[in-house]
């Protein structure tokens, strides 16, 4: 298994790999429904731009402080 490639190929997805885990944490915050619409929204953002989705999530969460939990 070579690591470094797999970080790398994990990497290139921009994050999106994690947009389910991240959706049941807001899920917390929000409920579920809500939360599943932010981060499709959130994953449509981050693909648009070309940027990671922790950083638009992130910048969605500092604009929103109710999604801090």
């Amino acid at each position: 298994v070579d690591e470094s490639r797999m970080r790398a190929n994990i990497e290139a997805l921009q994050g999106l790999v994690s947009a389910e885990a991240v959706s049941m944490l807001l899920a917390s915050a929000m409920g579920k429904a809500p939360a599943h619409a932010l981060m499709e929204s959130l994953t449509r953002q981050a693909l648009a731009s070309g940027r990671h989705l922790r950083d638009v999530t992130l910048e969605a969460i500092t604009r929103d402080a109710a999604l801090a939990g």
